[in-house]
């Protein structure tokens, strides 16, 4: 039963691994999954370790690692959040004309 458990959990983190690289995974996951949880380990496991460690090489290996990690988290956020529409030449014009309006009936207001 336990091999079943962890061929789950491991089946379950390659394929959101595979979507986020794709760029098709859901934001929250990222944040949740990825990142909430990997920055509980690194604070309640991999700080008290690296303090615990008086070898400053290893201390510098296990930092490099969560940096690069949490590199690796900001650029799948990047990826994957919701991109803004492409929008067609007659709603780009519609939207210029709207915000200079705003622009006129603001300069009106203050003088």
């Amino acid at each position: 039963m336990n091999k079943k458990i962890l061929s789950n959990i491991k089946n379950f983190f390659v394929e959101s691994f595979s979507q986020a690289w794709n760029g098709k995974e859901k934001i929250n996951n990222i944040f949740i999954w990825w990142g909430i949880i990997a920055y509980l380990i690194c604070y309640f496991i991999l700080n008290p370790l690296i303090v615990k460690i008086d070898i400053v090489a290893i201390d510098v290996i296990i930092s490099l690692i969560i940096v690069s990690y949490f590199i690796f988290h900001i650029i799948l956020i990047r990826k994957n959040s919701p991109k803004k529409p492409k929008l067609t030449k007659a709603q780009e014009k519609k939207l210029k004309e709207e915000k200079k309006k705003d622009k006129t009936i603001v300069k009106r207001a203050i003088n």
